[in-house]
């Protein structure tokens, strides 16, 4: 016999051979058990890469971190003009004195890793001759200014500061130091929590309804809330 076709016969019974060893196996252990004892084996070998070259994970989570650091500072530069027009706009709409914007962070833990609430005032807008006020509001704790956790907790307040001595004495003088009698304050929710407080204040009281304030100062957050939120930065439709 011509010593090719006796080579192919040989290894078409050596796959018969194959074939029917794997139908044997499959009918003994069930597809199920040999799929999930092999995602075992791959998770397993990972494992064992990992525990003898940790640094894969760690260089891998450092390149991610530097690459989305890169990301929100080049999406902060690239909205902060359109910030500083939209604050333009709603001061000049309300006809206000000051518009500005808290952002919330949590800057440091405690001891058990819990965190401390702080805010900073990023944006302001002023009327003219009305001084800036940002540099007394660059970092502080949440509790500091009860009016704000009064705000995180129901959306918005607004009221003269003669009425906000109730809950936040101590922000109504700083109010009151700086010519401001009436505040109009509102949450900007993002995405996954809530962004910060966009506020507005004024020398005496607005001559605008209440609701009417309100409904504006909620539709102006809202507007606002794409372009402080980071998880938009990837937003295609941004």
């Amino acid at each position: 016999m011509d010593k090719r076709k006796t080579d192919k016969a040989t290894e078409v019974a050596a796959n018969f051979k194959l074939f029917e060893w794997v139908v044997k196996f499959k009918e003994k252990y069930g597809i199920l058990n040999i799929l999930t004892s092999g995602m075992l084996m791959v998770f397993m070998s990972l494992m064992i890469a990992i525990s003898f070259n940790p640094s894969i994970v760690f260089d891998r989570y450092k390149v991610y971190e530097e690459r989305r650091h890169t990301e929100s500072f080049n999406y902060r530069m690239k909205t902060m003009k359109m910030m500083n027009l939209m604050m333009e706009r709603i001061l000049e709409d309300m006809k206000g004195q000051r518009c500005f914007i808290i952002e919330l962070h949590n800057g440091k833990t405690n001891s058990t890793g819990l965190s401390f609430n702080y805010g900073s005032l990023t944006y302001e807008h002023t009327a003219d001759s009305v001084s800036s006020i940002m540099e007394e509001y660059i970092d502080f704790t949440i509790d500091r200014y009860q009016l704000l956790s009064y705000v995180y907790e129901n959306g918005h307040w607004e009221g003269s500061t003669e009425e906000m001595r109730i809950i936040d004495h101590r922000l109504s003088m700083r109010l009151e130091s700086n010519d401001s009698y009436y505040i109009c304050i509102t949450t900007i929710f993002g995405v996954k929590s809530e962004i910060g407080f966009l506020g507005i204040t004024y020398n005496k009281e607005p001559n605008i309804p209440i609701s009417t304030l309100q409904n504006k100062m909620m539709r102006f957050a809202a507007e606002l809330s794409p372009l402080l939120d980071g998880e938009r930065i990837n937003d295609k439709d941004q």
